[in-house]
């Protein structure tokens, strides 16, 4: 009786094995299938060395090209002329008198006079004047600074949300050609009937939704480098995207930060100016209700004097006094310096008040962007597609369904793409430190 079974069991592996080396040459493709696609993971996650460069050049294109910046220096140099007219001399007053009845005539010049007056303000009314013009010229300066630090600002914001859009473009191809793996493997298991027709239609819905996203970033990825061109004057053409991922740190700590910011802030520099100005305007003002004073010297004709009968040419010296008895105006131009002074104070304050809020805002947007950036990058993304590579090979050996495996890898796939977007939030708020500290970008 043993020997019976041995023999029908024998027979039975007879009988099977080939089907048995067919199950285990097909397990073996898939499994090398399956090998391949866990390696899928082409996107470069280093540092990029090449970003900041090329950053830095078409910072530095977009400065030399802008009207914007052209217009606010030009408006300087206007503003730089004022002092050459308010600090000179008021132009001398020239008479001329014809004597058209004398009782002798003698001839044409000895019936006339000529004579020449040059008005002096009061003593120091001229020097306080300049003084005030070149604060003035020196506070429409700072504007330069700002239109620069702007322009820089939204050069900066505009290119790493062509980053951000690439990378993420960049996510999703990758993405689409691993489900483009997995429908050849799950081909491979529908033949040896192991997958169902229902997998495949999984995988070609996973499919169309990666091919919508693409095609969305694409559309913004052409508004993005059309805006990008705009910022730096030119037509529109292709914009050269870095070598892997360029990430912007800032070290920088709360209160050196504030110290630095409201040291070289351009608003504060601007009102500092129009504060000396002010005080200069008041000390003007106050010089401009004293006396006017007059010089002058008058040639007279021979005859021109009735009863002088002499050779000498007569000469007259003159001087003159304005008297600024109608005290209005010159109150009224007191109360308007004074009042323009305390203008400047209020709106310094209120400028400290507001750069102290922003450097503090700054601070709890970076470090929650920080630490969304160390979460993605140091923990989900590692875990998750360690995840969807075991998942993968739970279900080339059939022990799970495919929605696991899809879904394990569509969570790795926006895993990393919202790492993108957190190193996109911390770069725009670096930037915006930046310009806080009116931080100049140089080409490194």
């Amino acid at each position: 009786m043993k020997l019976k079974h041995t023999f029908i069991a024998t027979l039975l592996m007879c009988s099977l094995s080939p089907f048995l080396a067919i199950a285990q040459v097909s397990t073996q493709a898939i499994y090398q299938q399956s090998s391949n696609i866990l390696a899928d993971y082409a996107i470069s996650e280093h540092v990029s060395t090449t970003g900041d460069s090329l950053l830095a050049n078409y910072i530095t294109e977009a400065l030399e090209q802008s009207n914007a910046l052209k217009a606010a220096f030009e408006s300087w140099v206007a503003a730089a002329q004022v002092g050459d007219q308010m600090g000179s001399l008021p132009d001398p007053e020239v008479m001329f008198q014809y004597y058209l009845n004398p009782v002798q005539y003698e001839g044409v010049i000895s019936q006339a006079t000529i004579g020449v007056m040059q008005m002096f303000p009061w003593f120091g009314t001229r020097a306080e004047g300049r003084r005030y013009a070149s604060h003035l010229a020196d506070a429409r300066l700072q504007n330069v600074e700002k239109v620069r630090l702007q322009i820089e600002n939204d050069v900066k914001s505009v290119w790493f949300q062509l980053v951000l859009n690439h990378r993420s473009e960049s996510y999703l191809t990758e993405h689409l050609d691993w489900v483009q793996g997995l429908v050849r493997l799950t081909r491979t298991r529908l033949e040896s009937g192991y997958a169902s027709r229902a997998d495949i239609l999984r995988l070609e819905l996973e499919r169309e939704a990666i091919q919508s996203e693409i095609k969305i970033l694409k559309t913004d990825k052409i508004g993005l480098e059309t805006s990008f061109n705009a910022l730096l004057s030119r037509e529109p053409q292709e914009i050269t995207m870095p070598d892997g991922r360029p990430e912007s740190t800032w070290e920088i700590e709360y209160l050196r930060t504030l110290e630095v910011a409201r040291g070289v802030s351009p608003d504060l520099r601007e009102l500092e100016h129009l504060s000396l100005a002010s005080e200069a305007m008041q000390k003007r003002a106050k010089l401009e209700s004293y006396p006017m004073i007059g010089v002058g010297l008058e040639v007279m004709g021979s005859n021109y004097i009735m009863g002088m009968n002499s050779d000498r040419v007569p000469i007259v010296a003159q001087f003159r006094v304005t008297l600024p008895i109608w005290r209005a105006r010159y109150k009224a131009s007191i109360k308007q310096a004074e009042a323009e002074a305390r203008v400047v104070q209020y709106n310094k304050a209120d400028v400290n008040q507001r750069l102290q809020s922003e450097t503090g805002v700054l601070f709890a947007n970076y470090n929650e962007a920080d630490e969304q950036v160390k979460l993605y990058k140091e923990r989900l993304i590692p875990r998750s597609r360690e995840l969807t590579d075991l998942l993968l090979l739970d279900y080339s050996s059939g022990r799970i369904r495919l929605d696991d495996v899809i879904a394990a890898r569509r969570q790795s796939v926006e895993y990393a793409i919202s790492l993108e977007k957190a190193v996109f939030d911390r770069n725009i708020i670096v930037a915006q430190f930046e310009k806080l500290v009116a931080l100049e970008t140089q080409e490194k």
